[in-house]
């Protein structure tokens, strides 16, 4: 992974986990709901399990966790863009 890849998966996960965190911790329950569908998929295996006993542990664990998958297909789309373009400077 070279810098630029790492710069974009860092901000990624750290403003994914700030928009769907901050507003949760600050608005409190108004806010769930919201929080509920940015994190859909991961909050519903995560439900049933240990982690859903414990409210706050519950939401930064999604949080954090769906923060690093996105931010992971975004470098992956990012990584890609770039060879593409690498490719097509390398033919001109």
């Amino acid at each position: 992974m070279n810098r630029g890849v790492k710069k974009v998966f860092i901000v990624t996960s750290a403003v994914w986990a700030l928009v769907s965190l901050v507003p949760y911790v600050v608005i409190g329950e108004y806010w769930g709901m919201v929080w509920y569908l940015f994190n859909l998929p991961l909050a519903e295996l995560l439900k049933g399990s240990l982690w859903g006993h414990s409210p706050i542990a519950y939401v930064v664990l999604v949080t954090i966790i769906n923060a690093i998958i996105v931010s992971s297909v975004i470098s992956s789309v990012w990584m890609l863009l770039a060879s593409i373009r690498k490719a097509r400077k390398a033919k001109l």
